[in-house]
């Protein structure tokens, strides 16, 4: 174990102490002879405690000039400057050792503060992570749910459409079946692949575009949308088609698609007729064996939902 260090004691302060005590046993002897001379008074004849009463006396008074020599010399250092300033810096350096351990004591008891609130404040931040766990599971409990029953949703819808797509090819097979088609007095059947075009806003809009003889969709001048695995919607854009105006303007156009394995389907639209019989004219002089569908404004030209076109006239 190791030794408390001790700061060894100041010079000053042993001369001090020597002169404290030497007073101190002085004082006590003077007492222990003034004891001893009343007991001696008592129990001694009157002459006998007489001697001892003088020779007490004397002890007495050389005792209490040895105090007043002892008295003076303490009064004359008291007073000297340099002693004065030492006393002072004893009387500091103490003051300090004083505060020094009320600051110790203040630092020992922040400290032990400081471990109890640190505790403390580490049971309250692993109250609050539990807590968080806790509620972050519950939450993702909530999400999953939720996803299940989104993906539930997502499931009935799909069926919902599905079963409206059903319902949709249902009722245009019926009205298929219902209408009654216009027949043209010159129809004939043919082995050639029918190819449809659109009339409409005075212009032409094929089905298809003819590159290095492979069809390719027309997707410039027309909307497709795909609205059920078997059904397509065909839709004209507005300024985009082929303008018609008049015959021989017409060549270029019929002469991109192979007259001897198509022949063309008009689906004209009430806006333009006029157009159509332009058209008509020029793909006849180009060789095309044709037929035609009259439509309203607002019918849309659906693919793969209704039955076969009819045959060329």
């Amino acid at each position: 174990m190791r030794r408390r260090y001790e700061e060894p004691a100041d010079s000053l302060e042993l001369v001090l102490g020597c002169m404290w005590d030497n007073f101190g046993n002085i004082i006590l002897i003077a007492l222990l002879a003034t004891i001893v001379a009343r007991e001696s008074k008592n129990n001694k004849p009157a002459n006998a405690r007489a001697e001892i009463s003088r020779r007490e006396a004397a002890r007495a008074e050389d005792a209490l000039a040895l105090a007043k020599a002892v008295s003076a010399d303490l009064s004359e250092k008291s007073s000297d400057p340099a002693l004065a300033e030492r006393l002072k810096l004893l009387e500091q350096r103490q003051n300090l050792r004083q505060e020094v351990d009320r600051q110790q004591e203040r630092i020992r008891v922040a400290t032990e503060q400081l471990v109890v609130n640190a505790a403390s404040a580490r049971t309250s931040v692993v109250d609050i992570v539990r807590t968080a766990q806790t509620e972050l599971a519950a939450r993702q409990q909530l999400l999953t749910a939720e996803h299940r029953e989104t993906d539930q949703l997502k499931l009935g819808i799909e069926a919902q459409k599905r079963k409206l797509q059903e319902k949709q090819r249902e009722l245009l097979a019926a009205s298929d079946q219902r209408v009654r088609r216009l027949r043209l007095p010159r129809e004939h059947e043919t082995a050639k692949t029918h190819f449809y075009i659109i009339v409409r806003y005075g212009r032409l809009y094929p089905l298809y575009t003819f590159r290095n003889g492979d069809p390719e969709r027309n997707t410039t001048s027309l909307r497709w949308t795909e609205e059920s695995p078997g059904s397509k919607r065909v839709e004209a854009l507005a300024d985009k088609g082929a303008l018609i105006q008049d015959e021989a303007g017409l060549v270029p156009f019929f002469r991109q698609f192979p007259a001897d394995s198509l022949y063309l389907v008009f689906q004209v639209y009430e806006d333009s007729f006029a157009a159509f019989n332009k058209a008509k004219a020029a793909s006849v002089a180009q060789r095309f064996e044709y037929t035609w569908e009259p439509r309203k404004r607002d019918e849309v030209l659906r693919l793969g939902a209704g039955a076969r076109p009819p045959p060329p006239q």
